[in-house]
């Protein structure tokens, strides 16, 4: 019986006119001889330290093994993404993208190298080389809601907002619920049950929150508030534990002067941040708002309360001090014509 032959970088066995080892991406032709006992090289060996930590969160560690994996073996384009996403861990983004440009100089087809540049030029607020990169990612690979989302907030923030909202639409429709387990708890799970950690592979899909979240921002800024209501809401039933689409939802009820829908979701934002002068400010505004519209003076007195916590937090805060006078003088008004 014929044996079956074994990729010589990382020992995986190999089907017959395959280019490239399924297990490692290695060219079958430029897999390196150099291999241990194991069927291990050395430059395979430092790749499984730099991902061990790398799901440690040691990322000055998981950078040093990946470059001397790339000097062991520098053609081996995880060698690099592994670099380029350990610079990004680091917010060293220049490196980052030249990481990811040696990448995509191995392998210009794989979407994934174009997407990751294109969150390290993101980084850099280098939006348009972003839209590029994030762009290609798609003509490469369009079912990926990744490379969806990174497209949108780079038009997003290009304030090409029409064409952000499309590219959110197309993220959510690719992935429209949350499915994703969280890749850092696995890996660490993983970890302790000391399973090969050489399987695992660097987190590709974001929290699917994030698209209803940012297709909230666009709806925002085109000044479409009841769509942008609903994506903040969405939002915030994949993800209810973050504050941050909560008081953007009391934004858009303000806006539409739904002003107890504002002050409930201000309240659910404030419970997860009571720290934040701000969220307290907003909802303090509402109740004024709500307080003038019917006359409960009960509504100011809490206002005025809002705004004392605010001055607690942030003594400073110019606009709270002058909304806490005015909302005393509204006050003494309503108590002296009752």
């Amino acid at each position: 019986m014929k044996e079956q032959p074994r990729c010589k970088n990382c020992n995986e066995e190999l089907e017959e006119g395959l280019a490239f080892c399924p297990a490692c991406g290695i060219a079958i032709s430029e897999a390196s001889p150099e291999t241990d006992k194991g069927g291990k090289s050395p430059a395979d060996k430092s790749m499984g330290q730099a991902f061990v930590c790398f799901i440690r969160s040691d990322f000055e560690n998981a950078l040093k093994f990946a470059n001397e994996a790339i000097r062991l073996d520098p053609s081996n384009i995880y060698c690099h993404e592994m670099q380029g996403q350990a610079f990004c861990e680091l917010g060293r983004y220049n490196e980052a993208v030249k990481s990811f440009d040696e990448a995509i100089k191995l392998e210009p087809s794989n979407a994934r190298w174009h997407h990751f540049q294109g969150d390290a030029y993101f980084k850099l607020e280098r939006y348009d080389k972003a839209l590029r990169s994030q762009s290609e990612a798609i003509k490469l690979e369009p079912s990926h809601p990744d490379y969806h989302y990174g497209q949108g907030l780079a038009y997003f923030y290009l304030k090409r907002y029409n064409e952000a909202a499309d590219s959110f639409n197309n993220a959510i429709k690719l992935d429209p619920r949350n499915a994703v387990a969280s890749w850092r708890e696995d890996s660490l799970a993983k970890l302790k049950r000391n399973e090969d950690t050489e399987e695992l592979v660097i987190p590709m899909t974001l929290d699917s929150a994030n698209y209803h979240y940012w297709q909230g921002n666009t709806y925002w800024e085109l000044g479409r508030y009841r769509e942008a209501a609903d994506s903040f809401s969405a939002a915030i039933k994949l993800n209810p534990s973050n504050a941050i689409p909560r008081f953007n939802l009391g934004q858009t009820y303000f806006k539409l002067g739904k002003y107890s829908k504002a002050i409930t979701a201000y309240s659910a934002a404030i419970k997860r941040y009571p720290s934040n002068a701000y969220y307290h400010y907003c909802r303090g505004y509402s109740l004024v708002m709500r307080g003038c519209e019917s006359k409960d003076s009960s509504d100011l007195e809490m206002a005025i309360a809002d705004f004392n916590r605010v001055l607690v937090l942030d003594p400073n805060y110019k606009d709270a001090q002058e909304a806490k006078k005015s909302c005393e003088d509204e006050l003494a008004k309503m108590q002296t014509s009752k």
